[in-house]
C-alpha cells in the first residue's frame, strides 16, 4: 500500500516538473527543482528548530533563553542566507544553465555537492544524538538556533533560483556578478 502511495507521490512529482519516463528534463525545471529543495529543507529545519525551542521550555527554559537562540539563529541564518548561500546557489544556478539540454534529476546539484550533504546531514544527526537527546534546555535552545540559522539561511538563499529576490534583498544579479 505504502509503495503505491511513493510511486502515485512520484508520478504527480515527475508530471510537475516534467520528467519524462527516461527521466529527461528542462534545465528550467532543474532550476525550479533546486529552489523547491532548497525551500523546502530550509522550512524543515525552521520547524524542527521551533519544535527544539518548545522540547526546551518544557525542560523549564525561561521565555529569554528562548527568544535569545531565536533571535541568535535568525541573525546568523540571514548573514549566511545573504552573504554565504546565495553565493553558492547563484553558482549552482549558473552551472545548471551551462548543463546541455536534456537534462537528468540528479544534476540539480553537483557531483562535489552530495558528499557535503551526506557530512552535513550526518553532522546534524551526530549533534542532535550525542549532544542535544536527553541534554539540557541550554543544549535543546543551542541547537533550536542552529537548525533555524540554517533553516533560515537556505530559505533566504533559495529565491536566488527564481531570480525575484536578488533584487528586492540588494543580492548581486547575474549580471553584476559578472561584470
Amino acid at each position: 500500500m505504502t509503495l503505491c502511495i511513493l510511486w502515485a507521490d512520484w508520478n504527480k512529482l515527475a508530471t510537475l516538473l516534467n520528467i519524462g519516463h527516461d527521466g529527461d528534463m528542462k534545465k528550467e525545471h532543474l532550476h525550479t527543482m533546486a529552489g523547491v529543495l532548497w525551500l523546502g529543507i530550509g522550512l524543515m529545519l525552521l520547524t524542527r528548530g521551533v519544535f527544539q525551542f518548545l522540547a526546551a521550555k518544557e525542560m523549564g527554559a525561561g521565555a529569554g533563553g528562548i527568544a535569545l537562540a531565536a533571535a541568535l539563529g535568525s541573525v546568523i541564518g540571514l548573514a549566511k542566507g545573504r552573504f554565504v548561500l546565495s553565493k553558492t546557489a547563484r553558482k549552482n544556478k549558473n552551472r545548471i544553465a551551462e548543463l546541455p539540454d536534456p537534462v537528468k534529476p540528479w544534476q540539480v546539484f553537483s557531483v562535489k555537492f552530495y558528499p557535503l550533504i551526506a557530512v552535513m546531514m550526518g553532522g546534524g544527526i551526530a549533534i542532535r544524538h550525542f549532544f542535544v537527546k536527553g541534554g539540557s534546555a541550554t543544549a535543546q535552545l543551542s541547537y533550536g538556533g542552529l537548525l533555524c540559522g540554517i533553516g533560515g539561511a537556505l530559505f533566504i538563499s533559495a529565491f536566488v533560483y527564481w531570480g525575484a529576490f536578488e533584487k528586492k534583498a540588494g543580492i548581486e544579479t547575474e549580471e553584476k556578478a559578472k561584470a
